[in-house]
Parts: C-alpha cells; structure tokens; sequence
C-alpha cells in the first residue's frame, strides 16, 4: 500500500513510514500555502501481505495462483488477491484507515479536500487477469461470492434452473465458468442463453464485484476522514474498453449507486487522441453520473509537443516513443499543444465535467507559453461557475452495461460499437448527452428529438415499459443499432425486437460474420435525400464484426442494404408519435448522422466533421482541415471571449470564420441583449 512509484508506506506489520507522505504535502504547501491536496492512495497489496496470506490470492483457470512468464505489465511471476476475499479487504481497509488518520491529524490536515482509492491494474480498478489468456477468479473466495450473488438475483433455486436450464441445480453447487466456456466459440456474435447463461451471470457478476470493492474501500476513507472529505476513484471505461466484460468496467451503475463515492475521475481516452482527426470524449456516459448527482472529473494526461524530448532524455527506446505517440496525443508545436487544450478544455465546459490537469511522465508542462495556457484555461473555467452550463443537447445517446456480457469473447462488435462510435458522435456537428438505459426514469425527456440506442440488445420487462413510456412520443426519432431487445434476461426472443421498435427484424440463420456496410438507396424518403445531398453513397464499417442482422417489413422504407446484397440494413418506419430507424451498425460517418439529427428536427451547430461541443453558455469547434465554418445558433446571440468577456459578436444567428487546420476556439455565447429585452418587453 502506498503511492504507485513512490516509497511504500505499509512495510510491515504495524510498520508505517509517512514520510514519503509528509514531503510530498509539504512540498505542495511551500509552492502553494493556500493550496488543497487530494491524495491518491493506491490499495498496492504489500509483497509481505501476500506471503502471510497466500490463501486470499486469486486462483487462475489453470490452477495457478500467479501469471506465468513472459505476462505483460509486470505480472510474470506474480500472486494477487482475490478481490472478495474479506480478510484482505478488512486488512487493506485498516492499512488505508491508518494513512487518513495521519494525514488528518498532520500540521496539513487542514489542507486536505478529498482522498482517491485506487486499486487493481494501472491503478484503474480493472482485473488483474485482462489480456493474460490465464483467466480469473477461480478462487473459493470467488466461487462462495458468486454463488451469494446469485441467490440475491434468483431468489430460489427454481428461478436459478429455468434460467440455467439445469432442473437439478442448487446454488451450493454453482461453480466459477471454466476458461472453455468462457471462450466457447468465439466466432459468433452472441451467446446461447439455453447453455451459456452461467457465463452471462458471471460476467455481470465479475463487473459488479469492482464497484463494491470500491465503495467498500471508500466506506472506510468516508469513516476515518469523519465523512467529512470527497472520496473517488478511478472506473467508468466501457467506451474505452469496448465493453469487454474481462476489464470488470461495466457496472457504472453499481458505482452511482454508492453513498461512499463523491465523484469519479476517468482518463482521457487513449484511442483517437490525436488533434485535428481525433477528439476528447467521456469512457462512458457521463450524463448518468449527473443524474445520480457525482462528479466527473476528467483526468486529462495528454502529453505535449516537448513528448518526445522529454522521453529521450530519460531515456525511453525511440521504438516505444514512436509507438505511444499516437495514443498520447502527441502534437508538432507549441501552438497545437494549446489548440488541443483548449479542445479538450471545450469538451470539459460542454459536458459538465470538471478537470485536472496530469504530468504523465513529467516535464510537459515545462514551457512558458505553455503554463501561460494553463492560466488562461484555468481563468475560463472559473469564470464559467457564473454561468449556464445546463445541456443544451437535442441528442441522446442510450447504451447498456449487461448487454456486453450477452457477446461472445473478444467480441469486436463491441468495441466497434461502444469505442469507435464515440468519436463520431464528437463530430455530428450538435452537442449529445449520454445514458445507462435505466437512467431514463431520470431524465427530462423534453429537450431530446432524437435518441439512439447503442448496444441494447438485453433489455428486461421494466427496461422495454420505461423506454415505451418516456421515449416512444412527442414526435421523436429513434434509432436502434444492431439486434435491439433480442435478448431478455435468459430468453432469446426475436420477435421482441418489432415489439419495440416497430420493425420486423430477422436474425440470419448463418453465424458467419459480414462487415456492416450499407449502400445507400435512391429512396425518395425526405432522409435518404438528406444523406444524399451529403454526399453519402456507401456507409457504415469494414471490420467483419458480427451476423447479419436485417429488416424484412414491408411497411418500412430501405434507405440503404447491406453492401453486396438485397438485405435491408438501414430502414426508417413511421410510428404513431414517434420514427422509428434501424442500423445494423452504429458506425456511420458524422455527416450521417448529421443527416438522422437535421430530420428529427435538431438543430445543427456546423455542417463540418469538426470536434464540436456546447451547452447553453459555451461552444468549441476543433476544426480537422482548413477552410472556412459556418456556425448557427438556436437564437440570436451575443459571443464573447471566454478568457477576458470581450464582445466577438452581438445579435447574430450565424458566425462566419475561417479555421486553420486543427485551430481549436471555444466561445462563450447568450441570446442577445436586444432578445433579451424584447422578452422582457413581452413578459410584461
């Protein structure tokens, strides 16, 4: 237990140094007196710990409590503990305890604000096995957890066999999923929930065993800070880990729903990163963790345009610094460092998250006009606490944390689904909020037109009822990606997908794999003219990545088929109060779905495949090429400068500007004065 790279500070039984602790608060406080300290404490399970206690470890497929050699990331060799073991739980609560309580009676206790938790791999609280091939957690500890977890979802044992459809199963003789079924036939797109459901369920249990550690750990920080300090930790990565349920990230819900928890912080995503063609976005969905009011903190680690002298002079292989440079983001100049501050710095203001900024390897911020940046962006967002920072999206984005465990292993349906999507919605020209299914009841409905569903394919009675109630209405669109509703707990039912959405969709009786791209139709639809005036012709991914899954409905209309054949692939079918949208794919270009937005009535900020976010104060656009934007506004409005309230522009409903490739502006907006006033004329 300790501080990552730093000095370990639980080194033997009641043997606690603080002084690694000590230096590092008091450092902070010398440069900075009135500065607030958050701690990040790593839960690292002491070598020593391990070898007393070598019966709480973790139990691999294969027998063995520790990774065989040549395993990545430090692993080889290594024993780790079973995450539901309770003695290693309460000894690392009591280790944790005993570190708060001394920084809390120190001479800087005072300038505590809040304490993270981190654990398992890279710190991020995902499984220690992912990316082995040496699977977990065969462990007793794990076989006893998982078999509470069920009798808590079952009930009885009845329940349990028609789910499993075993008819002389009991929770007592339940065991862990071998590594063969998990892996079972890995070239379908989902599982058979008549011989697989056991793997279903411990999936779904192996991602909610993360946030209750978590939130078990935070109770104990809650307690000995005397509830009286913010506690978090790092989880929320579905997007990012293409919903692999091997990462244990997909139970966001699990951790919204802990009253130990204050806020959580997430990385930046490591995929697309790069300025110009990529874009900042959250791991998950963000407007969820509004909703159950925590905090996103956005750990921005981008590095900058000194990456690759700084990696050098300490050292680092140039074949490693070629190979990260991507997935870091790493920039040519000094200029376009800052340009992709501001960009993620714009997503942070229209998102409603709030940001640190992370010295990843150290020296990235060593540069005047650097630091000077840091200043400016730092005066934005303090100045936007006086301000709207309320969504303005007409967009709605709907995704499922259980559905991932119906795919089969690896799937890359998956990623391709939740990652790859993300950075296209960043560029359909109109900002979006996103959401857990069942955090619909949550939501007011009245702002969206259009919704779109991701990764719905398991969806539960009460699940169809709310999205019937709150989203089927008021003249909305909704799209449906791939499969949506098939699965219903422990039933396949595909005649359930036209039940919801309205649409015969028909299952292909052959698993073979096709790559989701659609050609575009000459249909007369007022939406297949709008992609066509957009120059669309052949959408959709080349990734083979699942069955084909296409409409059979006369009464809809084929916009456009799988590419190569005559199946139907996207459709469009008016409902009464609501269209109805099939895709067998979620990715389709940002113009595409500019195209699906301008239909259902949303307005479009700019027609470019810019980076653009927005809320009811503030507007960036990370532009990808040169040339010249148009950007509209809902209302006539005045623009300011963020950074000094100087006036850009008053009373317009268009702005006008050129862009230098990858420039990034972020503007802060309000409906003009002259509006305003003819409101207030009206009003009285």
């Amino acid at each position: 237990m300790g501080h990552g790279f730093r000095k370990p500070v639980w080194q033997g039984h009641e043997q606690f140094d603080f002084s690694d602790i000590d230096e590092l608060a008091h450092r902070v406080l010398a440069a900075d007196p009135k500065a607030l300290i958050m701690p990040r404490i790593l839960l690292w399970t002491p070598d020593w710990w391990m070898e007393r206690n070598p019966d709480e470890a973790q139990v691999l497929h294969n027998g063995s409590r520790t990774y065989s050699a040549g395993v990545s990331m430090g692993r080889a060799g290594k024993m780790y503990p079973s995450v539901v073991s309770a003695k290693w739980r309460k000894d690392m609560a009591y280790g944790l305890t005993r570190i708060i309580q001394h920084m809390q009676s120190s001479d800087y206790g005072a300038s505590l604000f809040g304490y993270m938790v981190q654990g398992l791999m890279t710190e991020e609280w995902y499984h220690w096995s992912i990316h082995t091939g040496e699977l977990a957690d065969y462990s007793d500890h794990a076989v006893q957890a998982f078999r509470k977890w069920l009798q808590q979802r079952y009930r009885t044992s009845a329940k349990l066999r028609e789910a499993w459809g075993d008819a002389t199963l009991d929770f007592s003789r339940v065991d862990i999923p071998s590594k063969e079924w998990r892996t079972h036939k890995p070239s379908r797109t989902f599982r058979n929930t008549k011989e697989e459901m056991s793997v279903i369920d411990y999936y779904l249990f192996y991602n909610e065993v993360i946030p209750d550690t978590i939130d078990y750990f935070a109770a104990a920080a809650k307690a000995a800070s005397g509830r009286r300090k913010a506690v978090g930790a790092f989880y929320g990565f579905m997007f990012e880990f293409g919903g692999d349920p091997e990462f244990g990230h997909n139970s966001l819900s699990g951790f919204l729903r802990s009253p130990n928890l204050d806020f959580i912080m997430v990385t930046a995503s490591y995929t697309n990163r790069l300025l110009g063609r990529g874009a900042d976005y959250l791991r998950s969905p963000g407007t969820s963790v509004r909703l159950h009011k925590k905090l996103w903190y956005h750990d921005n680690d981008t590095v900058s345009f000194l990456y690759r002298e700084t990696r050098r002079k300490r050292g680092q292989p140039e074949a490693e610094i070629r190979a990260d440079a991507e997935n870091l983001g790493v920039t040519a100049t000094a200029q376009e460092t800052i340009w992709q501050w501001q960009r993620s710095a714009g997503m942070v203001l229209g998102m409603g998250c709030f940001q640190s900024w992370f010295d990843l390897h150290g020296g990235y911020f060593d540069h005047p006009e650097l630091m000077a940046e840091v200043k400016r962006l730092n005066r934005v967002f303090q100045d936007a606490l006086r301000h709207d920072r309320t969504s303005a999206a007409e967009v709605l984005v709907v995704s499922d944390e259980a559905s991932c465990s119906y795919a089969v292993f690896e799937s890359p349906l998956l990623p391709q689904t939740l990652r790859d999507t993300q950075l296209i919605l960043a560029k359909m020209g109109v900002p979006h909020d996103t959401v857990l299914v069942d955090d619909l009841r949550l939501l007011d409905m009245k702002q969206y037109r259009l919704v779109i569903f991701l990764n719905t394919y398991n969806l539960n009675d009460q699940q169809r009822d709310l999205i019937r109630r709150r989203v089927l209405n008021s003249g909305r669109t909704c799209v449906w990606c791939y499969a949506p509703g098939l699965f219903n707990r422990h039933k396949a039912e595909p005649s359930a997908m036209e039940e919801l959405t309205g649409i015969r969709i028909v299952e292909a009786q052959e698993e073979t794999r096709v790559a989701p791209r659609i050609a575009l139709t000459d249909s007369p639809h007022p939406l297949a003219i709008q992609m066509r005036a957009r120059g669309l012709s052949i959408i959709g991914a080349t990734g083979r990545s699942s069955k084909r899954f296409s409409v059979e409905d006369r009464a809809a209309t084929t916009l456009g088929t799988l590419f190569g054949t005559t199946h139907a692939a996207l459709a469009i079918k008016e409902r009464r109060g609501w269209n109805s949208i099939y895709s067998m794919t979620t990715v389709l270009p940002p113009s595409a779905y500019r195209a699906i937005a301008e239909f259902a009535g949303v307005h479009i900020y700019n027609e470019a495949d810019d980076a653009l976010y927005a809320n009811r104060s503030y507007i960036t656009i990370a532009a990808d090429l040169e040339g010249e934007r148009m950007i509209r506004f809902r209302e006539p409005s005045d623009l300011f400068d963020p950074v000094t309230g100087a006036s850009i522009a008053s009373g317009i409903s268009a702005l006008t500007r050129h862009f230098a490739a990858k420039e990034t502006v972020i503007m802060r907006y309000a409906p003009a004065v002259s509006a305003q006033k003819f409101e207030e004329t009206e009003h009285e």
